[in-house]
C-alpha cells in the first residue's frame, strides 16, 4: 500500500517549492536507472533536468517542469516553450513536460503532434509509487 494516496501527493507536490520538486524529478528517474543532472533554470523556457542512459546506446533527455500555480491545466505556451528549447537544445533525443496537475486538452493536442511526453501530477505519482519512493518529495 502506497504511502500517501495520490491526491495528498499532488497536494503536496503542488505546495513544495520547484527546487523540491526538480530534486524528486531527479530521484525519479534515478531510481529508473537514469542518470539526471539538474540544470536549476531560472527561465520558464528553460531545461531544468536532462536525464542520461549510458547503455546500451547513450540516450539524453530533456525534462521540462510546468507548475500550474493555482490554475486548473498548464496552457499550451508551456508547450512551446518546449518546442523553443527544442530548436536550441543540443543532442537531447527526447523531451518530457511535467506537470504537478494537469494539462489543458489544447496542450496534449500539441504535445502529442510535437512528439513531447507529456506527464501529470497523478503520472508522477504512479511513478513514484511504482519505486516506491513516494516518501522522497520533502
Amino acid at each position: 500500500m502506497p504511502s500517501q494516496s495520490e491526491e495528498e501527493f499532488i497536494d503536496r507536490l503542488q505546495s513544495v517549492p520547484t527546487g523540491d520538486v526538480e530534486a524528486f524529478c531527479a530521484q525519479v528517474w534515478e531510481a529508473y536507472g537514469w542518470e539526471p543532472k539538474r540544470l536549476h533554470a531560472d527561465e520558464p523556457a528553460a531545461i531544468d533536468l536532462t536525464v542520461t542512459q549510458a547503455e546500451p546506446v547513450k540516450i539524453i533527455g530533456a525534462l521540462y517542469l510546468a507548475r500550474t500555480g493555482g490554475t486548473t491545466a498548464v496552457a499550451p505556451d508551456r508547450v512551446f516553450d518546449c518546442l523553443e528549447m527544442r530548436q536550441v537544445a543540443d543532442r537531447m533525443d527526447f523531451h518530457v513536460l511535467i506537470t504537478d496537475g494537469e494539462f489543458s486538452r489544447d496542450a496534449w493536442a500539441l504535445g502529442r503532434e510535437q512528439n513531447i511526453k507529456m506527464i501529470t501530477g497523478e503520472d508522477l505519482y504512479e511513478l513514484a509509487d511504482n519505486v516506491g519512493i513516494l516518501e522522497l518529495l520533502t
